[in-house]
């Protein structure tokens, strides 16, 4: 873990420590491909990732410890259109799962996505990495298309993580998941629009739900 390159460096005795930017599997327009039953690891940049294409599937997959300061995905969805991401195991990573912008959806359910604060000192990141690990979970950059998690288990050991969801500029539909010590469950920012949640379940999540957004956002309603 660290930065070699000293421009990466959030320290400078970060500097000459070995780095790690790397993808486990790098899909690039494809389409109804199925990433199934593996076990992925130790990327800094993240364990699967769609550039492009349609209709692909991560499924009953064990994604963990795929990190580092400013990346770190169980899986990403650069553009891609209707990704499945579900019954799989996410731990410890920046983001469980990340929508990048380029009109990018997914539908994630019945996911376990989970991360223990005791992991981060072993990593040799600099101090203010576990920011970084304390990060949102379900991600959607701004211009992301829609957005869909239902029936999801997302949860912090040891700490609290800053927001199960967080919606910084697209649609989305969040409801049946269950948020255990987030705070918030589900934030939305910037011009995200047309967000409805329903039906999550907040445990030790001193809030549940925070909007700084300039769209329409519907939280505890679901849509017709």
């Amino acid at each position: 873990r660290g930065y070699s390159e000293a421009r990466y460096a959030r320290v400078p005795e970060d500097a000459g420590r070995p780095s790690v930017m790397a993808r486990g599997i790098e899909l690039h327009n494809c389409a109804t491909v199925r990433v199934d039953h593996c076990e992925i690891e130790l990327f800094g940049h993240a364990g699967v990732i769609f550039y492009g294409g349609h209709d692909n599937l991560v499924d009953h997959c064990f994604l963990h410890e795929n990190f580092r300061y400013g990346y770190g995905y169980g899986v990403a969805t650069p553009g891609t259109q209707a990704l499945h991401i579900e019954d799989n195991n996410f731990e410890n990573h920046r983001h469980g799962i990340a929508g990048n912008a380029g009109g990018a959806t997914y539908i994630a359910r019945y996911n376990r996505l989970v991360k223990d604060a005791s992991v981060f000192e072993a990593w040799q990141q600099s101090p203010d990495g576990i920011k970084q690990l304390r990060a949102h979970e379900i991600d959607a950059h701004a211009k992301t298309g829609m957005t869909i998690a239902h029936n999801n288990y997302v949860a912090m050991l040891g700490a609290l993580m800053s927001g199960a969801a967080m919606m910084r500029g697209n649609p989305a539909r969040l409801y049946g998941n269950v948020f255990v010590s987030c705070s918030p469950g589900v934030r939305c920012i910037g011009d995200a629009d047309d967000v409805w949640t329903w039906d999550n379940v907040h445990h030790d999540c001193p809030s549940e739900t925070a909007s700084t957004a300039t769209g329409e956002i519907h939280f505890g309603e679901r849509p017709a």
